[in-house]
């Protein structure tokens, strides 16, 4: 189970080359993410880290919905609002890995998604792990406050 919200500075990769940084994952996620995983752009700007067994399960929920609509069953939704969907959903996905040493590299693309420069909050959903510029995990929770209130 991850929960909590964690904050960290990241660190310039070794390698130049990459474009990449690394965050330190924390300590009590490790084993449970794995050293292989998911990491999933979401629309809100954070970037959702999914250990593969969770994420196998979304995407075949994803798949079946569109196999569904594209074979137009009785209940099945709009195939274009399915496909839709499912092009942000399956376009936005990359493969992660954790080292030894609990570090994730995070590409550039990832970083400018999440508006990332130095300092991040891991923050543990339960069955999912999120990454959010500091800032934008305030306005997000102020958010989630202020619709609580209504």
């Amino acid at each position: 189970m991850f929960i909590g919200a964690f904050p960290y500075t990241i660190t310039d990769s070794n390698d130049n080359s990459t474009n990449s940084r690394r965050i330190v994952m924390v300590p009590r996620f490790r084993t449970e993410l794995g050293s292989e995983f998911q990491i999933f752009l979401r629309d809100d700007g954070c970037l959702r880290l999914y250990t593969n067994d969770r994420w196998n399960i979304y995407a075949e929920n994803m798949s079946e919905r569109l196999e569904a609509a594209e074979m137009g069953m009785a209940d099945a939704e709009d195939i274009d609002d399915v496909l839709a969907e499912a092009h942000g959903f399956f376009g936005n996905v990359y493969d992660g890995k954790m080292d030894k040493q609990g570090r994730i590299s995070l590409t550039s693309q990832m970083l400018q998604h999440a508006n990332i420069q130095d300092d991040i909050v891991i923050v543990g959903m339960n069955r999912f792990i999120e990454i959010w510029n500091p800032d934008e995990w305030e306005k997000a929770k102020a958010k989630k406050k202020e619709k609580v209130k209504k």
